[in-house]
């Protein structure tokens, strides 16, 4: 949705959902300039390929880099590895979310949000009422 809005040049704002399997809550941190995430030791995950992935029918992003090349890190086994790798997999709009989650907690996403529950949620809960959903 992100993206759609972005390529549509509209100024989007919406509500943020936590994800489990969430890179900053590891630890790292993306920079949106170049593409890529960065660890709390300063290492860049740079961004590998797009991937598609058949069982459910979407793309992701993969950030990686070698496992060897972070055997030192005292950080080491807290970060995500798999198969020789330390991974990232990231929606294929990524930068596009990230952009959006920049605008939460700013007046205007505020200001937004309070103009969703009114025309929004309201129009909602009345359809949701008169057809007894």
């Amino acid at each position: 949705m992100h993206r759609g809005l972005e390529l549509l040049g509209v100024q989007g704002y919406t509500a943020i959902r936590e994800y489990q399997n969430n890179a900053m809550k590891k630890g790292f941190c993306y920079e949106e300039e170049t593409d890529r995430f960065v660890c709390s030791q300063g290492e860049y995950l740079a961004l590998q390929k797009l991937i598609y992935k058949k069982s459910t029918q979407n793309y992701y992003r993969l950030y990686s880099r070698l496992k060897k090349q972070c055997k030192n890190c005292p950080d080491f086994s807290a970060c995500a590895t798999d198969l020789g790798t330390v991974r990232i997999n990231a929606s294929a709009y990524y930068p596009s979310f990230y952009g959006n989650s920049k605008k939460v907690g700013t007046s205007d996403y505020w200001r937004v949000m309070r103009l969703r529950k009114v025309w929004a949620e309201g129009t909602f809960a009345v359809l949701k009422r008169e057809h007894k959903w």
